[in-house]
């Protein structure tokens, strides 16, 4: 699951270096912006139509982008999935990866919340287990288990 994201981490990003990365050559540089050749696929761009914020600017940040011939927008994960054939996900994870990778690390993290949610569902599970006469007959009469080694063992978790 891609970690849930603020808008801070496109800060970061050097447009430019991303561009060039995707084999797109910068035709003009403005004041918070480049034009290239539009790189969707179907579009034939003789000239410089696209155009990519290169820092915050307004409600613009890095990354966001317009072709102004064939109309097409979005942000920067969407421009790499468009360019290499990517999922916007994968894209996103390749951004975070180079430019923010603090953010990956922690998104590998468990949470606190998720260990003692963790911890709670598998205590439950194991008391489902023993309050179910089926389960517990077959454990102890067909594989031979004591009720004791069925709790020591806390059978119906993963832990």
């Amino acid at each position: 699951m891609a970690p849930p994201l603020s808008d801070s981490w496109r800060l970061r990003l050097d447009v430019e270096t991303i561009l060039r990365e995707l084999g797109l050559e910068v035709k003009v540089r403005g004041g918070h912006y480049v034009m290239c050749r539009c790189p969707i696929p179907g579009h034939t761009d003789d000239h410089p139509s696209f155009s990519i914020s290169t820092r915050e600017h307004g409600e613009s940040n890095p990354g966001h982008w317009k072709c102004h011939a064939c109309s097409k927008a979005g942000n920067i994960e969407q421009l790499v999935e468009i360019v290499t054939g990517t999922s916007q996900r994968d894209a996103r994870m390749a951004l975070v990866r180079k430019w923010a990778p603090e953010i990956e690390a922690e998104s590998r993290k468990p949470t606190k919340v998720v260990e003692e949610m963790t911890v709670e569902k598998l205590t439950t599970c194991h008391k489902l287990l023993l309050d179910t006469p089926p389960i517990v007959e077959y454990l102890t009469k067909t594989r031979g288990l004591s009720l004791d080694v069925v709790k020591a063992a806390r059978l119906g978790t993963e832990g």
